[in-house]
């Protein structure tokens, strides 16, 4: 009987845990994510290059404050093509939110990024000139979009990804992808389908994804092809450095029905 009752109060307190873990605010994520492209980072000193407003858009080098977390760097439809002189072609689905676009690199060398949002791009799509990447030599595999707007879920504002689309081809596969700040050691996965008004149903089952040593900056693919019924999606991260701290992060995704 007592080792019965030692379970169901077990039981109960991994519920209440995870129940306020999943609930729990990010307050250094809200206060990125919040942001619009104006003002979102400080500009580096290299003048020609540095992050200001530029042709439907905000782009260039900037200053990175100390951090340590994983971020969602890529979530697309498309391949981005090889950097040369013809724009990269980016379209989204209509949003009566604010839509923010943002570009990043994998590249540990440079403090890059890209912004734009409804106000900059009023017709869901831009033509991205590509005079920056080409000056920074970047490869097409070194840079990262996703497209996201600000959204209540559970009483609080939560960042919820839709994929931006590359070129015009809609009838694309997904790319979705993790970067982590730091090193990590091991990383596992749930991933949580969700209704349309966001209340989370039961976790698929949890697993790791790959194994031994991630790297900073390196990016991470994740599942996203066999997601078939449902639209909405939490992504619950579990990750431990290499020094044995363990953490989490979340990311909401919306997929596109065809």
């Amino acid at each position: 009987m007592r080792n019965l009752v030692l379970s169901k109060v077990l039981a109960i307190f991994l519920t209440l845990t995870f129940w306020v873990i999943f609930n729990s605010y990010d307050l250094q994520a809200q206060n990125r994510d919040t942001l619009a492209c104006d003002g979102m980072v400080k500009p580096s000193s290299n003048i020609s290059l540095a992050y200001s407003k530029r042709n439907g858009r905000w782009e260039g080098l900037y200053i990175r404050p100390v951090s340590g977390t994983v971020l969602l760097s890529e979530f697309t439809r498309g391949e981005i093509p090889e950097i040369a002189t013809s724009p990269i072609e980016l379209s989204w689905q209509p949003q009566s939110e604010s839509f923010l676009i943002l570009s990043t690199t994998y590249r540990p060398d440079l403090n890059y990024i890209m912004c734009t949002d409804n106000s900059l791009s009023s017709q869901n799509n831009l033509s991205w000139e590509t005079s920056i990447l080409r000056e920074l030599k970047f490869e097409r595999q070194e840079i990262g979009i996703t497209g996201s707007i600000m959204k209540e879920i559970s009483g609080k504002q939560r960042k919820v990804y839709f994929p931006v689309k590359i070129g015009q081809n809609v009838n694309l596969s997904y790319n979705l992808i993790l970067v982590p700040d730091f090193e990590l050691e091991e990383l596992y996965l749930s991933i949580i389908p969700c209704a349309d008004d966001w209340t989370a149903h039961s976790a698929m089952a949890r697993i790791r994804i790959d194994s031994g040593y991630f790297a900073p900056g390196h990016p991470i693919r994740l599942p996203v092809s066999e997601l078939t019924n449902y639209r909405n999606y939490c992504y619950y991260i579990e990750w431990v450095k290499d020094t044995g701290l363990r953490g989490y992060n979340r990311f909401w995704i919306v997929l596109e029905r065809e």
